[in-house]
């Protein structure tokens, strides 16, 4: 996996002995399975949306705790401010 090699991470994968496994492990097992294709594109490109997700996540904390900016001019300066993106 470290490596972003997909066939040898499948071939790991689908090796292990479902019989032995307890039963919440074989759920996440046949997950995994299922999202093979998506699994396999995400460790051969190198693209991630991470950045995009983080700043997602400080707006919503934004507008949980600050309920009730005046102005959506102020909550906007706010969320740049917080992202360090400067604009006039």
């Amino acid at each position: 996996f470290r490596n972003k090699d997909s066939q040898a991470f499948f071939d790991l994968i689908e090796s292990l002995n479902t019989e032995i496994l307890p039963e919440t492990f074989v759920k996440k097992y046949q997950f995994l399975l299922g999202k093979k294709a998506s699994i396999k594109l995400a460790l051969e490109l190198g693209y991630s949306n991470g950045c995009l997700e983080g700043m997602n996540n400080k707006i919503k904390a934004i507008k949980r705790v600050a309920y009730g900016f005046r102005t959506f001019r102020n909550f906007k300066k706010r969320i740049l401010l917080m992202n360090k993106t400067v604009t006039n």
